[in-house]
């Protein structure tokens, strides 16, 4: 958790260690130096020197300038430890001059600033309110804070092991008297010698911090790694057994340096910025601070500011929130408030969504805001997604190995676990479900608190179930609630979720082989049937989260939908085709498989009855063609299942059938109506009468149905003149009634379709032989009329199978009523017709479709409405967005254009992105047959954007202070007019030699120039191209390009968010011109955030990796390889691994060349051994079993231990690697493996008896042996 936004990432251990009192800080010459100003251990020696008056020959002072010279070559501190240059003073000097000289250089200045030792004692304190401080320091600044403080120095050092006695501010190496003259009591630990004794000979120090270790979490503050305390300290402490696991170091710089620093003295880094005097570190302190001193008001602001919602926030202070509800108390403080914070919190806590693919919001509508959920709700920790193009809509967003995650259980869960928390064999707890660890419980208290926000229910709709304690406590809100009328539509939504969750599916596919071994075994039973359907027996399943609102959970307003929070549907389960029922059970399975039929209507009508659109004809159609999809899925699934069984039954015994067909539900106009009219065509079950009054008792929903024409027709056929002359006239007169309107079908739209249907039925029965006792040409001429477009073939067919071609919501851009229209009413009109049925799923725009059909028409109802100063937005996009227009002759769209330049300044700035749009899509006719109209346009435009910047955003939701300028000027008006300028053919065809034509690069430098962020958006498009500006004209690009790299970060972040969009190579010189910036990316955490270190990565390492031919030489050296290697962080390193790894796959890395990279470039540095850098090492040796022989040579001295699951040993079981190189992949292990053997990777076993197996010789090997002794413990 960070307490400031550049602060350091202090682990949960800590800070929750430190609320319990359970931290001893050990306080080094950092904490006085830090504003007090007192000197460190190098510079105290000096004044000592000094103060002495030690000559310029003198050994000391020799040693002195010797190590301060090394400190600047090296850059590391350190190298000559400062206790040596006092072990020679002390041969000159006695111990009593130098104390005195020492206390005279720590004597403070009169009233120094002692608010960095406040700030360590109100971390220090405990909870009772004593403090307990540890510092080698020699100063008494701590005890000047407060004297009423304990001071302790050796010998009488306080026991550790005893709580009442181990308080107060312990000197360790002895402090000076309350005058500042000398040394109080036996003196300091300065010189090598007194070092000894203290940590080696002696050994008072080491006792003492040894038993500090053994009850305490110990934190080193104000030291170098190579500090003498901590050289001797921890270096004594190397032999010790116990764990140095609770041992943290805050170390400035790069994380890869302190690890390098701290971890082989078994300490864990906390690596921060030392810029401005170590302002992150003490900044970070003193809020720190300001938790220890009141932990409950910490909380309660924090928990106050998450009331705001994670978008609010910065990915830090969503960091703080997630470190409070990664603790049982700060959950509980989460949860237990009256005014909890909301809901979108889940996004934060659940990694799924904080990785989720970004898109647009709002899919339907025309305006769509882009909307990326990491930028919304990531975590300061995060490991930032690699960066999509904009442009491929099928990329994906993979979600990394070990993210933070709420709702997973911890090591702070495992601590107080108790009985009710296990399984167990028998009794209670086998049967009922263990509960929560604490913590959770507090979180599902919170969640249960939030239900009723539309989030919590588009969360819990993404999960395949939750504990059933928080169900419970989710129904019991509901009910507590269900008199509340605010939100119906979010009741309804978890009443779907619930019910799904309750009816938890068992795997169906196990069952039924469970299930047909006891029928091959048994036979069948009542019992078998009963359980087959089951089986069979559909059930509600919950789809993937609704995408039409995009990748983020809804809001509460008032016109909410439940199909905004959840997508529910129904699951059929796989029929099995092995089933062969015997006769003697066939009437139990038809009766059991009629409840699921019904089951499944049930299930249907509670979702909305979605799934009868796709009911199939029981009789199938052979035109309908395909593989029958919907047939064997859905609703006609169960249905023709049921018909089979019944057409067994019926062929064994009709009266039987007969008496199941009474049992079929009366009142059901959908899959029963469908059953009655398939089943009316059997004369064995009904006369002649009684099917054609059956078929006049169906409702005229059900007999006009589309689903049921297929049937309805074909029963017709079949028993037309078995009908008496009553009922064949009362049929026919329901035949010439026709269909009866839809909800909201205008007057005209009905008669055209009654009139279409009537002809299309009445037309298929005739051909098909049935006679009337009407004139058909007669009824059909006054028909034809009210339908002018029906065509005699159009009965064709009429009785074919709707299956296969239904789909999502269709849009009809029918607009036939507009053509009767002046332009001065078309867009009233339009407008009047517009609109989404989502009954007949069809959204009606039928301006969209004489924008594209009649443009001449709908230009001239938008310039009637400009006629009287009316610019409507909607009619505009329509029109401009309509496809069409990218076909459009080039006079007709600068009639467009023309028009355009018409309209006012202010008017275009509210369409000013349709414009733009519709610009770029005609730039290149524009350009290529009239330039004058493009250029006038243009000006037009520009002209406008600059007096009005702010009407020119991109149309992306920046969230972040991390923006992706590429999507931004991708959807943005001036990143479109800088592509629209690319496509000028006045640029192209130039040679290399000639410079890019002067008007145009104008132009060009007119929109770099724009004010605001918005020249940023025409920054990107054109470092997207860089490639070929350089290629063209290297001067302007040096002139103009290039010094972004010098500007302000966004100028950088943009430049570099365009030239990774589609990563190139570039050529040699532009590389040239480029490769300082990009080496100092390597070292830009910022590179990252943006998800553009895969590119980078890529770049560097193929100018490595190529050589130049004419010189031999490589573009990137060995030597600065190693360099970026060394001072980049982990990411990189891991990255450049990944890029080679990928090289080796696709055959693309030659094996001279790796070899090349891992021995002579790659560093062996422990800062390039971390358990990441060893994972990718390994990784990029398993990859190819053809390489694996002699990388695991090379990469052996590289890698050290790897830490929990980092390896995926289990592929290594799926390779040739073990049976070839059995003893390689032994040594590999045996160098990366964990101490600890419970953290080894799935599959280390199988891969350990593998090798034994493959080579025997092995199983006598001490090595082999050792891992297969600890594993098998």
């Amino acid at each position: 958790m960070r307490f400031i936004t550049t602060g350091p990432s202090i682990p949960d251990d800590l800070l929750v260690a430190r609320d319990e009192g359970r931290v001893v800080f050990i306080c080094g010459a950092g904490v006085s130096q830090a504003r007090a100003s007192l000197p460190d251990f190098a510079q105290l020696t000096r004044h000592v020197i000094e103060t002495l008056g030690v000559t310029a020959q003198d050994p000391a002072r020799r040693l002195l300038d010797a190590a301060e010279e090394l400190d600047k070559i090296t850059g590391t501190t350190g190298i000559i430890s400062a206790d040596r240059v006092f072990g020679l003073l002390e041969r000159d000097f006695s111990i009593r001059d130098i104390e005195q000289a020492v206390a005279k250089a720590l004597k403070p200045v009169t009233a120094p600033d002692l608010s960095a030792h406040r700030i360590m004692l109100d971390l220090a304190r405990l909870p009772d309110g004593r403090v307990r401080i540890v510092t080698t320091n020699f100063d008494l600044l701590f005890e000047a804070c407060d004297s009423t403080l304990q001071c302790c120095r050796p010998p009488r050092l306080p026991d550790p092991r005893r709580d009442n006695e181990f308080e107060g501010i312990i000197h360790l190496h002895g402090h000076v008297d309350s005058m500042y003259q000398s040394a109080e009591g036996d003196g300091f630990v300065l010189s090598s010698a007194g070092f000894g004794r203290a940590y080696l000979a002696e050994g008072w120090a080491t006792s003492f911090i040894r038993s500090i270790l053994d009850q305490y979490v110990v934190v080193f503050v104000g030291y170098a790694a190579d500090d003498p305390p901590v050289h001797y300290l921890l270096e004594a402490l190397n032999s010790y057994q116990k764990s140095l696991a609770g041992v943290y170091a805050f170390q400035a710089g790069n994380a890869g340096d302190a690890e390098a620093k701290w971890k082989q003295k078994g300490a864990y880094p906390i690596a921060y910025d030392e810029a401005d005097k170590h302002k992150a570190l003490w900044d970070t302190f003193a809020a720190w601070a300001g938790r220890a001193k009141d932990p409950n008001a910490w909380f309660g602001e924090v928990i106050s500011m998450a009331r705001k919602g994670p978008e609010a926030l910065l990915p830090h202070e969503r960091g703080q929130i997630a470190h409070i509800v990664s603790t049982s108390e700060g959950a509980k403080r989460f949860a237990d408030t009256d005014d909890p914070p909301p809901a979108e919190w889940l996004c934060a806590f659940d990694p799924s969504i904080r990785y989720m693919t970004p898109g647009h919001l709002n899919l339907y509508s025309q305006d769509r805001p882009w909307f990326d959920p990491f930028a919304a709700y990531c975590l300061d920790d995060d490991t930032p997604p690699p960066r999509l193009n904009p442009q491929d809509h099928f990329a994906r967003r993979e979600l990394p190995f070990g993210e933070w995650d709420a709702f997973t259980i911890t090591k702070f869960d495992l601590k107080n676990l108790q009985g009710d928390h296990y399984a167990a064999l028998r009794g209670h707890w086998a049967i009922n479900v263990p509960r929560l660890p604490s913590r959770l419980e507090h979180l599902i208290v919170w969640i249960s608190k939030i239900c009723h926000q539309p989030a919590a229910a588009w969360w819990a709709a993404g999960q395949s179930g939750v504990h059933h304690a928080l169900q419970d406590l989710i129904r019991s809100q509901l009910e507590r609630h269900k008199e509340d009328s605010s939100l119906p539509e979010v009741r309804k939504a978890w009443h779907y979720i619930l019910d799904v969750w309750r009816a938890r599916r068992r795997d169906e596919d196990m069952d039924w082989h469970h299930l047909k071994t006891s029928i091959d075994r048994d036979g069948w039973t009542s019992a078998v049937i009963q359980e087959l359907a089951l089986i069979r027996r559909p059930y509600l399943t919950l789809d993937e989260r609704p995408r039409w609102g995009g990748p983020k959970p809804p809001t509460g307003h008032a016109d909410i939908r439940y199909d905004e929070m959840v997508r529910v549907s129904v699951k059929y389960p796989t029929p099995y085709n092995d089933a062969e029922i015997t006769d003697e059970f066939l009437l139990a399975a038809v009766r059991e498989f009629r409840r699921n039929l019904e089951h499944a209507v049930y299930l249907e009508q509670e979702i909305g009855g979605y799934g009868f659109h796709h009911l199939s004809p029981i009789e199938p159609d052979p035109s309908a063609g395909g593989d029958a999809y919907e047939r064997t899925h859905g609703i006609s699934s169960s249905l023709l299942y049921y018909v089979n069984l019944y057409k067994r039954l019926l062929e064994q015994d009709p009266q039987v059938a007969k008496r199941e067909y009474l049992a079929w539900w009366d009142d059901e106009e959908t899959v029963f109506d469908h059953l009655r009219i398939w089943l009316a065509g059997e004369p064995r079950i009904f006369s002649g009468k009684e099917a054609g009054e059956l078929l006049m008792r169906l409702s005229m929903q059900s007999f006009w149905e589309r689903r049921h024409q297929r049937d309805l027709l074909l029963v017709l056929e079949k028993r037309w003149n078995d009908f008496p002359t009553t009922v064949r006239t009362r049929l026919e007169r329901r035949l010439l009634q026709g269909p009866l309107p839809w909800k909201s079908e205008e007057k005209a739209q009905y008669i055209d379709r009654r009139a279409w249907t009537i002809l299309t039925r009445l037309h298929w029965l005739a051909d098909h032989g049935c006679r009337f006792s009407f004139e058909l040409s007669e009824k059909s001429g006054k028909l034809r009329k009210q339908t002018p477009d029906w065509q005699p073939q159009s009965a064709a067919k009429a009785a074919d199978s709707m299956e296969g071609r239904s789909g999502w919501i269709k849009k009809e851009t029918e607009h036939s009523v507009l053509l009767t229209e002046n332009p001065e009413t078309i867009l009233i009109k339009a407008k009047e017709l517009s609109g989404t049925d989502y009954e007949r799923q069809m959204e009606n725009d039928p301006f969209a479709g004489l924008s594209a059909d009649k443009p001449e028409l709908a230009l001239a109802a938008l310039v009637s409405a400009a006629v009287r100063n009316d610019y409507p937005e909607w009619a505009w996009r329509t029109f401009l967005y309509a496809e069409a227009r990218k076909k459009d002759p080039s006079d007709f769209s600068a009639k467009i254009g023309n028009n355009i330049l018409q309209i006012p300044d202010n008017a275009i700035c509210g369409i000013i992105s349709p414009v733009s749009d519709w610009f770029l899509n005609v730039s290149k006719e524009l350009l290529a047959t009239q330039p004058e109209r493009f250029w006038q346009i243009w000006e037009r435009l520009i002209a406008v954007i600059k007096s009005n910047p702010e009407s020119a955003p991109s149309n992306i939701m920046r969230q972040s202070d991390n923006p992706d300028f590429a999507t931004e000027g991708l959807n943005a008006p001036v990143g479109k007019l800088a592509q629209a300028l690319m496509n000028d053919p006045a640029k192209n065809n130039l040679s290399k030699k000639k410079s890019l034509p002067t008007f145009w690069k104008r132009r060009v430098e007119e929109l770099l120039h724009l004010e605001g962020n918005i020249h940023r958006h025409a920054l990107v498009m054109f470092t997207y191209n860089l490639g070929w500006f350089f290629a063209r004209d290297p001067r302007w690009t040096k002139t103009n390009l290039i010094p972004f790299l010098d500007s302000n970060a966004d100028d950088q972040k943009a430049f570099w968010s365009g030239f990774f969009w589609n990563p190139r190579v570039p050529s040699t010189k532009l590389f040239e011109v480029l490769k300082p910036y990009m080496l100092h990316l390597t070292t830009d955490r910022a590179i990252e955030k943006q998800g553009q270190l895969n590119a980078l990565s890529g770049i560097l390492l193929a100018n490595w990796w190529n050589v130049l031919p004419k010189t031999g030489k490589r573009l990137i050296t060995n030597t600065e390889m190693r360099d970026i290697l060394l001072q980049a962080d982990d990411n990189f390193r891991v990255q450049i691994l990944w890029q080679t790894k990928n090289w080796l796959t696709g055959k693309k890395a030659d094996k001279a060349n790796l070899s090349t990279f891992l021995t002579e470039v790659w560093p062996r540095h422990k800062k390039a051994k971390s358990s990441r850098v060893s994972t990718a090492l390994c990784e990029l040796a398993f990859t190819d079993a053809d390489t694996f022989g002699s990388l695991a040579d090379i990469i052996l001295p590289l890698v050290s231990k790897i830490d929990k699951q980092g390896l995926f040993i289990y592929k290594l079981n799926d390779s040739k690697i073990v049976d070839l190189f059995p003893e390689k992949v032994l040594a590999l292990l045996c160098a990366v493996l964990p101490d600890h053997t419970p953290e080894w990777p799935y599959g280390t076993g199988d891969t350990l008896k593998r090798i034994g197996e493959v080579n025997p010789t092995l199983l006598k090997d001490k090595k082999l042996i050792e891992l297969r002794k600890r594993w098998s413990s």
